[in-house]
Order: C-alpha cells, then sequence, then structure tokens
C-alpha cells in the first residue's frame, strides 16, 4: 500500500450496528424472518391475491414474468390489473414474534403499478394484535408504473418492537372506477431488528471524518458510553474486524472490562496514522462490543473512503461536505433514501453518503417546471478541451414526456445544452454510472464558467427518482501556463 498522490480524502463514519444486516442508517441488525419465497408460506390471501409465478399481463408495465430471486410471487392478480370500484383487499402474514427485539424494520422487493393515489389506493400496514392497523406506507397522488423490481424498507419499530404478534399486511384497494393498473407484486421479505440486551452503547450517532495524506496527522478519536443497565455486573470484551483484511489503522481502548450494576464507562475508538497510508477505495472495521454473558454484540462500524480526483482535474466535488452550489424547487444535499419508483433512488453516494439529488425521499413532481442545481463559478481561463465528469443515479422517463439535462454557461446568463435524456426511451439507472460531458465549446478558456443540472419539465403521468450527483470534477488542458502560474 502507498500514500496516495493528488487530491485523496478519507472518509471515516462509525455507525452503531448490531449482528447480521446492514441498515441504510449504520445500523447492524439481526434477520428475525426472512421469506424469499421459494415456496408458499400460507399467509392470508384475500380476492384476487395469490401466490404463483407472475404472466407479465398488465396495463402500461405490466407485471413481471418472475420473482425477484425465483419465479414465485405473492401478488394482487397474477394475470393483470386489478379491477374497479375494488373494496379495500389484503394479504397477510402470519403472526411475528419480534419480543426482545428494537427498531424493527420491513423490507422487501415490490414491483407495483397503481393508479393515481386519489383514485387507487395501496399501502403497507402493520399490527400487534390483528385488529388494530397502522399505515407504514401508502403511494401519494404519483401514478406509479414500475418497469422493474424496487428495494423499499419501512420502520415499523412503533407497533413492533417487543411484541410477540406482529403481523404485516399490503393492502390492494379501494380503487375507482377509472383507470386500472398492475398492482402488487412482492417478493424476499424481510423483518429484521437489534436484540434487547442490558449492555448500552451511546451515543448512536457516527463520526465523519476527512483526512488528507499531505497533511500532519491529527489522531481523531470518538468515546462512546457503554452502560450496564442490569442489577448485576456485566462483563463486556471487544474485538476488531476489517473488511477487507486487517485493520490496523484502528483501535479501541481499553480492549475489555466490567460494569457494576448501573455502571457505566467510557470506550475510545481512534484513528491511527496508518489511515493516510490506504490505497484507493472503501476500507471497513467493525468494532464489536459484547455482553460476555449474553453473547450479545453491541458495535460501531468504521468507513475509510479513498477518493482520488481525475488525472487532469482543475476541480473536483467529492461531496464528503456540500459545496453549497445554488438549488431550486426540490434538488438538496444529503443522503439518498433509496426511495421512488422504478430502481428508486440510490441509498448513498457513489463514494460517500451524500449526493446532490433531486427529491432525496423518491420521486418528481408531475407537470414540474424546469429545476436547477448549479455549480458557483469555475474559473477555466487557462485550460483547453475542458470536459464534466460525473457519476449519476438518474431516473426520468423518455424525453419527449420528462426532461433531464445539463447546461453549461460562460456568463451565468445564456446557456447551452451539453446533454440531455433520449427522448424514446426510459432511463432507470439501478447503479452509479460514469459520465463524461464535453463542454469545451462554452468553457474553454473562460474565467467564469457554470454547468448547471436540470429537472423537468414533466408532463401528467409517470414519474421517476430523477436526478442523483456524486464525484464531480472539471478536466482539461493547460493551454496558458501564465495564467495558471
Amino acid at each position: 500500500m502507498g500514500r496516495l498522490s493528488g487530491i485523496f480524502c478519507l472518509l471515516v463514519a462509525m455507525a452503531f450496528l448490531a449482528t447480521q444486516a446492514w441498515g441504510g442508517n449504520g445500523t447492524f441488525y439481526e434477520v428475525l424472518f426472512e421469506f424469499p419465497l421459494d415456496e408458499d408460506p400460507g399467509w392470508t390471501t384475500e380476492c384476487d391475491w395469490a401466490f404463483g409465478v407472475p404472466t407479465g399481463r398488465g396495463s402500461v408495465n405490466g407485471d413481471p414474468v418472475s420473482g425477484h430471486t425465483g419465479r414465485f410471487v405473492y401478488g394482487y392478480n397474477l394475470d393483470g390489473d386489478y379491477a374497479n370500484n375494488l373494496s379495500a383487499a389484503s394479504l397477510i402474514t402470519q403472526f411475528l414474534d419480534c419480543s426482545g427485539y428494537q427498531d424493527v424494520r420491513l423490507g422487501f422487493w415490490r414491483w407495483l403499478g397503481v393508479s393515481n393515489g386519489s383514485f387507487d389506493s395501496a399501502s403497507v400496514q402493520v399490527s400487534a394484535d390483528g385488529q388494530t392497523w397502522t399505515r407504514v406506507w401508502s403511494h401519494s397522488t404519483t401514478l406509479i408504473s414500475e418497469s422493474a423490481w424496487t428495494y423499499v424498507e419501512y420502520d415499523i419499530s412503533s407497533v413492533a418492537d417487543g411484541r410477540g404478534a406482529v403481523q404485516i399486511q399490503w393492502v390492494m384497494g379501494p380503487t375507482s372506477s377509472s383507470t386500472t393498473r398492475a398492482g402488487w407484486n412482492i417478493d424476499d421479505i424481510v423483518i429484521k431488528g437489534v436484540r434487547n440486551d442490558p449492555l448500552r452503547v451511546a451515543p448512536a450517532d457516527g463520526l465523519l471524518v476527512q483526512v488528507r495524506p499531505e497533511e500532519t496527522f491529527r489522531r481523531q478519536s470518538v468515546t462512546y458510553i457503554l452502560t450496564n443497565e442490569s442489577d448485576q455486573p456485566l462483563g463486556w470484551v471487544s474485538s476488531l474486524q476489517g473488511n477487507p483484511g486487517p485493520a490496523p489503522w484502528l483501535e479501541v481502548s481499553p480492549v475489555s472490562g466490567v460494569l457494576p450494576a448501573g455502571g457505566s464507562a467510557p470506550v475510545v475508538m481512534s484513528l491511527r496514522e496508518e489511515v493516510r497510508s490506504l490505497d484507493p477505495g472503501r476500507h471497513s472495521a467493525l468494532v464489536f462490543l459484547r455482553n460476555v454473558s449474553t453473547g450479545v454484540d453491541r458495535a460501531r462500524r468504521a468507513d475509510v473512503e479513498g477518493v482520488v480526483a481525475p488525472a487532469g482535474a482543475l476541480y473536483f466535488f467529492p461531496f464528503e461536505g456540500d459545496p453549497g452550489w445554488g438549488v431550486t424547487g426540490n434538488w438538496r444535499f444529503g443522503e439518498p433514501s433509496g426511495e421512488g419508483t422504478s430502481g428508486g433512488d440510490p441509498r448513498s453516494g457513489h463514494t460517500s453518503r451524500y449526493v446532490y439529488g433531486y427529491n432525496l425521499k423518491g420521486d418528481y413532481d408531475s407537470f414540474l417546471p424546469s429545476r436547477y442545481l448549479t455549480t458557483q463559478a469555475l474559473n477555466c481561463s487557462a485550460y483547453g478541451n475542458v470536459r464534466l465528469s460525473y457519476w449519476r443515479w438518474l431516473g426520468v422517463e423518455e424525453g419527449r414526456f420528462d426532461g433531464a439535462s445539463i447546461e453549461v454557461s460562460a456568463d451565468g446568463a445564456s446557456w447551452t445544452t451539453a446533454w440531455r435524456n433520449p427522448s424514446d426511451s426510459n432511463t432507470t439507472d439501478s447503479l452509479w454510472v460514469y459520465q463524461d460531458v464535453d463542454i469545451s465549446t462554452v468553457a474553454d478558456g473562460e474565467e467564469r464558467v457554470f454547468v448547471r443540472w436540470v429537472m423537468g419539465p414533466t408532463d401528467m403521468l409517470l414519474n421517476y427518482p430523477g436526478w442523483n450527483v456524486d464525484d464531480v470534477a472539471l478536466i482539461g488542458e493547460v493551454v496558458n501556463p501564465l495564467v495558471v502560474e
């Protein structure tokens, strides 16, 4: 491993975890129940809910032709659309024992088609007694016509935590007498949570650190308080697991101890100087804090991201922090939620937690006018062959209906379109995609260059997750070294 040259940021995020599955907020969950639907689990079905192989029929994008990972799904009318004037009909799980767990969450893959929420309804509901139901999700006024399997996850802790008879129901309807769609298809359902234990670790918040190899190393650390909530002494021990390989760049002190009944003690996790010698890419470590008596782990995760600016970069924005660009409409800097139709938004940036995105919590709106994300002025006066590189996760209907584009200006007033979405095909990214755009005709030799990402205009029908942007760079060749000097 060698020290990185160029612009190199190490992003360290230490976050709360438990035992088997990572959540988007850094929590490490234990899987309580898992239903891959390779066979029928025997859940209660009403009306046209059924277990089986979907046929691919139905209006607009229709049903899928198989499950997310196998042949089978639970779906509402596996042979096409739901009916008009339908009363609410449910698919209901058996009772699920979540006693002994907290922070319980539901995750599953869906392929859903449903008309505007003002007319037709689809929802997910949870109960702790089979009688009183709490809605954890319902679609809004937006029409949904998914053409790919989409992962969704919901916090059901307010109903399910510590309860021994939890049920989940997917509801189709009621519907109106107007347009119909393909309805629900679900697969690969998971219920997960964090096991209750008298060993508590606080705070749950993580630590975000940026380190540059050329700077003098400053030891970064976070202190967590271990608390024994029982009336007996509690022994604990730590362990460190790196990915990939060992993690000599992280340490914990002390490594073990005994907490008296009701007592507390600090534990410090620190970066070591070796963090500055890591190769590019992601480096992770799990620091487990185990209750010796129960074997239950409370732990922290450390993620180190090595980000190198592209060769020839004039400017590089890895988005570890908000650069303060101009936004209109629902453009935001932050963590994407993974929500939205047709593949949805991502759950993190390309190389760190953050992105600039249009509606970080789902789809853009119908009848949306053009909305902009605009950089500050970028000085390209000494450069030629200027190009824009960035990573995108974009969902947008074909361009004759909904627009997504990139525009460039040399004065902030007159704009030239450098890219726009195809007019005859949908764009439904399901992973981060690298993009390289020639902006030389506008940017070469100019002192005040602006770049903006445009969301819209959109029409009244299908909506998608829109723009997510990360790791933006301007790349060029020096043509006037006197200006650079």
